[in-house]
């Protein structure tokens, strides 16, 4: 079983790859279509070093998944909403994956092949869209089920709670808001690992 000092580091692993994804969007600025993101990625390799950046990112997000999962078994393995939330976050990443290897062929094909790197390109914000509804609906799964359980800290519980469903409501309405919520719950889970990084006397 992994104990919860080594569970703490994974969960620590989410941030970071958050931080990682937000410089890689300051690095390719701002583009209001996808005609001008595929001009900004046939005029410049630049594209490549931001490519590199959000697959570092993802493979993090991949370890923080084995954390988040292993932090919710340990709460209780046996509960339902725990698992289906977990499969949440799964299925989220797994979308985000898509998202992000069609987006860099994308970038790739965009010198030469205009319509292709189009389709691929809005496939992938379709990807990163749904993956990111996956994710909020994750995140409220299982602080409620923790918070309802009396399992963990009720506080920290209903927080992250209320930010899956934030960001869940924020995907339909404005993007921001579900930045800004998931970016918290992934601090507030990184929280949750330092703590029990700190405690664990294993």
């Amino acid at each position: 079983m992994i104990s919860s000092k080594f569970n703490g580091r994974l969960l620590l692993a989410g941030i970071i790859a958050f931080g990682l994804m937000m410089l890689s969007w300051v690095m390719q600025g701002n583009q209001d279509t996808t005609l001008e993101t595929i001009a900004w990625a046939s005029a410049s390799e630049d594209w490549q070093n931001v490519g590199m950046i959000r697959m570092l990112a993802m493979m993090l997000m991949l370890i923080f998944l084995a954390g988040y999962s292993a932090w919710a078994k340990s709460i209780n393995e046996a509960s339902t909403a725990l698992s289906i939330g977990v499969y949440f976050a799964l299925f989220g990443i797994l979308l985000m994956w898509v998202g992000l290897i069609t987006g860099i062929t994308g970038f790739d094909l965009s010198a030469n092949n205009g319509d292709a790197a189009a389709a691929l390109i809005e496939l992938s914000g379709t990807g990163f869209w749904f993956g990111g509804t996956c994710m909020g609906i994750s995140f409220f799964l299982v602080g409620l089920s923790v918070f309802r359980q009396k399992a963990g800290n009720p506080t920290l519980m209903a927080i992250l709670a209320v930010l899956g469903l934030a960001a869940l409501v924020g995907n339909f309405v404005m993007w921001q808001v579900w930045l800004g919520s998931f970016g918290l719950g992934l601090l507030l889970l990184a929280y949750i690992g330092i703590t029990s990084s700190t405690t664990d006397k294993s």
